[in-house]
């Protein structure tokens, strides 16, 4: 039973040795591992650090793929992982999880230094919570939008000020690297002549939950394009039935594919346009690939009303007609019409812009966190 094998954990955990507890990573689950990974791989391999990587996931690669210098351990989620976090003794706990504190995730009784990584380049004060970074140590920053937002927040709010760190996003330097040695050709199949892929965000407005990607899936396909369906983790995990009825009625269709592998990148070289709507994978995309996208105009997802009275803008939204287009509600029936001339244009004149202008140290963030984590433990070890 699972509640045997997370106390199991539970006790391993407690009984780490200190030399495993200098640096800790924690991860909600498979999707995250690639935001850890090549900070992992640096701090283990080139650096030689130990450090210990529990997740909630048995199937995380984190945890089932050997990779010396690792201690892997796979805790669940219920109540032995939240009793980890109270009880933790460890010098840095790295994650990537909003909300430490404000959730059954609380702070431990002892002295850590909890270091919060982006799974997103979007914004801090929308589509996340009210105080859902305030109650950590550090802040690895992905781009200086991150920076400027947070002392923004404690400014507004009269909050501690963060230790901040100028690190980058790991996801983006994956994608950028990847695609010299992987990209390959995209072949249609018959007459169909472009493939569009649509990643959306999760909530209740997003295209799939509301089942607006279908009437665009439906016009896509009718005006032959191939089309790969993405869903969000959190679509599937919350909404499965959303995506269920998708697949119900488009899944025979010769020209549409289904992904529901976020980590994988094959989708994202192989397509010609995203559609999304407020989704974070469209910064990777356009960012990552300098190709277009093409934003359904669905309601903003908001979970914090007060960034209204910020001076910094969300990034997601002022960032949408520098790297695409926008398709307002009323003309999402001429959604092919659209992506047609989006893709002409991107092979005229491109989208292709500097990711350096949003991003910090492109194509070195995993060697400015992982040095930046080992020079932070050198001095006081954790007993």
């Amino acid at each position: 039973m699972r509640i045997f094998t997370d106390l199991k954990a539970f006790r391993k955990l407690l009984k780490l040795p200190s030399s495993h507890r200098q640096i800790v990573f924690y991860s909600e689950g498979t999707p995250y591992w690639a935001h850890f990974r090549s900070i992992i791989h640096y701090l283990s391999g080139t650096l030689g650090q130990q450090i210990t990587y529990v997740t909630s996931d048995p199937k995380d690669p984190g945890y089932t793929d050997p990779i010396p210098n690792v201690e892997g351990i796979c805790i669940g989620e219920g109540l032995f992982r939240n009793m980890w976090f109270q009880l933790l003794k460890a010098k840095i706990l790295v994650l990537t999880v909003p909300d430490l504190g404000n959730s059954e995730l609380k702070r431990s009784k002892f002295p850590v230094n909890y270091i919060y990584i982006f799974h997103s380049i979007v914004s801090t004060h929308m589509i996340y919570n009210k105080g859902a970074f305030d109650n950590y140590d550090t802040i690895f920053c992905a781009g200086p939008h991150h920076a400027a937002e947070i002392r923004e927040t404690e400014r507004l709010y009269n909050l501690p000020p963060k230790l901040l760190v100028e690190h980058g996003y790991g996801r983006l330097d994956e994608i950028i690297s990847e695609q010299p040695t992987k990209a390959q050709p995209h072949i249609s199949k018959g007459t169909v002549s472009k493939k569009i892929l649509i990643a959306p965000t999760w909530g209740p407005h997003g295209l799939i939950e509301t089942g607006k990607a279908c009437g665009l899936i439906s016009n896509l396909l009718n005006e032959g394009f191939e089309v790969i369906l993405r869903p969000h983790p959190e679509t599937l995990r919350r909404a499965g039935s959303c995506f269920d009825n998708a697949i119900t009625l488009f899944g025979h269709h010769p020209a549409f594919t289904e992904e529901r592998d976020v980590t994988s990148t094959e989708s994202l070289m192989q397509a010609d346009l995203m559609l999304s709507d407020w989704s974070g994978a469209a910064l990777e995309y356009a960012l990552g690939h300098g190709k277009p996208v093409l934003f359904a105009d669905t309601t903003r997802k908001v979970k914090n009303t007060d960034y209204k009275n910020y001076e910094n803008l969300p990034l997601e939204d002022i960032i949408r007609t520098t790297i695409g287009a926008i398709l307002p509600q009323d003309r999402f029936c001429e959604v092919a019409q659209v992506a047609r001339e989006l893709i002409a244009r991107n092979k005229c004149v491109g989208y292709t812009h500097s990711p350096e202008t949003y991003v910090y140290n492109v194509g070195n963030s995993a060697k400015i966190a992982a040095e930046w984590l080992l020079k932070n433990i050198s001095e006081n070890n954790v007993g």
